[in-house]
């Protein structure tokens, strides 16, 4: 599009300025001026789909697809979405319109995902008879659009799939990975010793087969202290990653030891080495919090736990235990900045397992069991479960005379069981209560 058209233009851009990119600018006038002149560009209904891919197609195509009889099906309904445009009118009706659709075990598969494929593909893939077997029906997923039909068949063919050891393989993002990688992977020589079964699952697919045999042939993997790492997380790191991670001097220490757990794998070594350079592990308060969930957080967000003030008053000390690690500074800040928290009824409730809940649990927990007049009995379990469901459970004890509080003047157990507790051992579904409720009502039965 020359300069002058550009200008031409100007006056019908407007409101879709936010979808003007280079590939507008590429497009000939007459097919530009075209689509930001339908009305469906316009069209409140049709927002969401106005984006810059819309320069891939043509009016008539737009238009054609948008009035498409198909989209009044429910299953068809979440393929309206910008990457239609991907594709056109006459792919986007065959592919509707495979018969294939109609067969559940097909329906996973239809995402906005499909418009990278063609109706050729798509039947191709979907008409092999692999699908009749129980143990490819997983595989059917999204992602599987991005292979080509013979990689997948190549796939399937293989005579792995018919060994025990190999059936865990077989899980939806095999798909990441192609044939010859996949062929190459299956046939590496470490899979016939005990010693790597744990690492055989599908997670081996995050990694390729030249990364999984420098890593497997590492001489660390005779010492048998090391062989609790060799578990299928592993995956998440690379080879000079995992050696770097275990040539740390830090190992010789038995103070970090422990610290040598699968979860390690999801850290870089410049942050292992961060963690456990800090001068704080030498002083006794925080050498409990030294355990292997450690390395769910990062050395920043520890720095930041360390450094909070509460751990001077003897009050929160207890606290530190390897629990903290759940949470984050602001989490951990917000908590025990709680007005509640500090009254001395609550004061119970100040232990490590306070961590495993959230905020917005404690105080409409809290808020709730004031409001049935048991707050002081409150425990942490209780305020774990969601508490629109908890309302439900209390509701449903007061109207059945099930005490709130039983002999020992302690919480009745029913209040802080699991849902699955309550359901076999106490026989209250308390899910199917609530359902009941708000199909009875006709609304939200919970008022949290």
């Amino acid at each position: 599009m020359n300069n002058k058209d550009s200008d031409r233009l100007k006056d019908l851009i407007e409101d879709n300025e936010t979808i003007i990119n280079n590939s507008f600018y590429n497009r000939s006038y007459d097919i530009a001026k075209g689509l930001l002149e339908l009305p469906e560009m316009r069209d409140p209904k049709f927002k969401w789909l106005m984006t810059s891919s819309i320069w891939k197609t043509n009016p008539q195509d737009v238009y054609e697809i948008l009035h498409m009889k198909e989209w009044e099906d429910p299953k068809f309904q979440g393929l309206l979405t910008s990457n239609i445009w991907n594709s056109n009118a006459k792919e986007v009706q065959e592919i509707l319109r495979l018969p294939y659709w109609e067969d559940p075990k097909f329906q996973e598969l239809l995402t906005s995902t499909i418009w990278n494929s063609n109706s050729t593909k798509v039947k191709e893939i979907l008409s092999l008879p692999y699908w009749n077997d129980p143990k490819f029906r997983d595989l059917l997923v999204p992602s599987i659009w991005q292979c080509t039909k013979e990689d997948i068949v190549s796939i399937l063919s293989m005579k792995e799939w018919d060994q025990e050891k190999y059936k865990d393989l077989l899980k939806p993002n095999i798909w990441n990975s192609n044939y010859e990688e996949v062929k190459k992977i299956v046939k590496l020589p470490y899979f016939d010793n005990p010693k790597y079964k744990k690492v055989l699952t599908s997670s081996i697919w995050n990694a390729n087969c030249e990364e999984i045999d420098k890593i497997l042939s590492l001489e660390e993997w005779n010492n048998s202290n090391l062989l609790p790492l060799l578990t299928s997380s592993i995956w998440q790191a690379s080879y000079q990653s995992v050696k770097d991670i275990l040539d740390l001097p830090y190992w010789d220490n038995p103070k970090y030891k422990k610290l040598l757990t699968p979860t390690i794998w999801q850290c870089s070594t410049s942050d292992i080495i961060d963690i456990l350079s800090l001068e704080e592990w030498n002083t006794p308060k925080f050498a409990d919090i030294l355990g292997p969930n450690i390395w769910h957080s990062n050395y920043l967000e520890i720095k930041k736990i360390l450094s909070l003030p509460y751990w001077n008053d003897l009050k929160y000390e207890k606290l530190l235990t390897p629990t903290i690690w759940h949470s984050n500074a602001k989490k951990i800040e917000e908590k025990l900045e709680l007005e509640s928290l500090k009254k001395d009824e609550y004061k119970h409730l100040l232990v490590p397992s306070i961590f495993n809940v959230s905020l917005n649990n404690i105080k409409e927990g809290i808020k709730l069991f004031e409001e049935f007049e048991i707050g002081k009995y409150i425990t942490n379990r209780a305020l774990r479960r969601d508490q629109k469901l908890q309302r439900v459970l209390l509701e449903y004890m007061k109207e059945n005379d099930i005490p709130f509080i039983v002999e020992k003047d302690e919480l009745n157990p029913i209040i802080s069981a699991s849902n699955t507790v309550l359901k076999n051992k106490y026989h209250i579904d308390i899910k199917q209560i609530k359902k009941d409720r708000d199909d009875k009502h006709g609304q939200c039965y919970s008022k949290i």
